[in-house]
């Protein structure tokens, strides 16, 4: 499996490419009153609303959020209706609706087969790391889009 690779701070993360509908600059967010501190707000996407998610805030802390001046890309997520089948063979998913990640630089696509993979140290509580993976000199961090992204927008039931 390959795995999109980016920094938060000076940590290196990553999760599968598969989820991924595109890499961009940013657009302007829309701050939404009342949000979790981890939920930047709301982008357009070619006329589209999507949720933009602080992962400074959210992998980092709460002290740790993004600026108006900061640099950063966003990561667009492929919505669960738009993943490709493979993918949700493999057990992955995402969200219904369109979310935006908001990361300090992408650092490319790796190979996961070229990685050495460990489970997640055992002081880590965060659901949403499922383990790590040597990177060179470097460790990586490997999260799990739909666990994070449920901790900070819960499903909506669906209605009949």
């Amino acid at each position: 499996m390959e795995y999109a690779a980016f920094l938060v701070g000076e940590h290196l993360f990553g999760f599968p490419v598969v989820l991924v509908q595109e890499i961009g600059k940013p657009v302007e967010v829309f701050p939404v009153p009342g949000h979790d501190p981890r939920v930047s707000g709301l982008v357009n996407l070619r006329g589209r609303t999507a949720v933009a998610l602080d992962l400074r805030r959210s992998l980092l802390g709460p002290e740790h959020g993004y600026t108006a001046k900061d640099r950063r890309k966003f990561i667009v997520l492929e919505t669960t209706d738009a993943l490709p089948s493979h993918a949700r063979e493999m057990g992955l998913d995402t969200h219904r609706e369109p979310v935006v990640l908001i990361v300090d630089e992408v650092q490319g696509i790796l190979d996961g087969q070229k990685l050495e993979f460990h489970p997640p140290p055992a002081h880590v509580a965060e659901r949403h790391v499922e383990g790590v993976m040597k990177v060179g000199d470097r460790l990586m961090t490997l999260i799990s889009i739909p666990k994070l992204v449920e901790d900070l927008l819960p499903r909506k039931e669906e209605t009949p």
